[in-house]
Parts: structure tokens; C-alpha cells; sequence
């Protein structure tokens, strides 16, 4: 009997252990470029081995993008307006991930992409058919006044 106690007692604490090593959920960020169209996705995962509360992408200063060009020059980004998005967050359990598609903003003078909300104002960065871009997706997944997280660069060509 006192074999299984000590055992019984090992193995709680070995989980305590790991709980306590896991600390609070991990977001992974893989961005997904679709050359034709210009369209991201971005891809975040929970890593951890703890459910989560996640910050939709959508919301203000939680997503933006590092765009450069074939010379490694940093792309400027374009105001396109102002923006108030509602707050919201997703759930996620354990190795469950969530997609957020970025799709291009198109109006009669510029086509405009991986628009991004930062604060209060709605940017997008205005690339050239044919040219070779490097972008960088950041995501904050506890909002706007925690670390981010960076998907690995990614090379495209639209």
C-alpha cells in the first residue's frame, strides 16, 4: 500500500510539474501566401498543453505585417481608413488551430495588401505585379500590449 501512495504521488507531482513547465497557452503562427490573388492566410496554432484564449486577428493592433521588397527595403504601408472593430477572441484547445484569411482591398484607385488594423487606422501595403516580396506576419495573441509572436518569412511573386 505505501508502494502505491509514493507512486500515485510521483505521478501528480511529475503532472503538476508539467503543467506548471506548459504555463499558459502557446500561439505558433504560419502565414500561407497565395500568389495569383495576393490573399494570406494566417495559420495559428496552440501548442501547448493547455486550452486557450486567443485575440481574434481582427482586432486592433493584434496582426500587422512586415512587407519588404526584392532589396530587402522596408515597404511602406498605405492608410486606407479608419476602423473600430469589436473586440473578440476564439478558444482554442490544444493542438487546434484557427484560420484567418487577409484577403486584397480593391477600390476604382489602389489595390491594396495583408491589411492590417493598428490602433484605430486600416493599412495595407501596395505591391507591384511581377516584383519579389519577403513578409513577416506578427500576432499578439494577448493583445496589443503583449509580446507577438512572427511567422517564418515568407518569398512570393504575384
Amino acid at each position: 500500500m505505501k508502494r502505491l501512495i509514493s507512486i500515485t504521488v510521483f505521478v501528480s507531482v511529475a503532472f503538476l510539474a508539467i503543467l506548471a513547465y506548459a504555463g499558459e497557452p502557446f500561439a505558433h503562427v504560419t502565414l500561407d501566401i497565395a500568389p495569383s490573388s495576393g490573399a494570406a492566410n494566417i495559420i495559428i496554432a496552440n501548442t501547448s498543453v493547455l486550452e486557450g484564449t486567443f485575440e481574434h486577428p481582427g482586432n486592433r493592433s493584434v496582426l500587422s505585417f512586415a512587407v519588404f521588397d526584392e532589396r530587402f527595403n522596408v515597404v511602406t504601408p498605405v492608410g486606407i481608413g479608419k476602423a473600430d472593430p469589436p473586440g473578440q477572441r476564439f478558444i482554442l484547445k490544444p493542438s487546434q488551430v484557427f484560420k484567418y484569411s487577409v484577403n486584397p482591398y480593391v477600390d476604382e484607385q489602389k489595390k491594396l495588401f495583408f491589411s492590417y488594423i493598428s490602433g484605430t487606422a486600416w493599412f495595407g501595403y501596395p505591391l507591384e505585379k511581377g516584383k519579389r516580396y519577403r513578409v513577416v506576419a506578427i500576432y499578439r495573441p494577448w493583445g496589443p500590449d503583449s509580446s507577438g509572436v512572427a511567422s517564418d518569412e515568407m518569398l512570393f511573386q504575384f
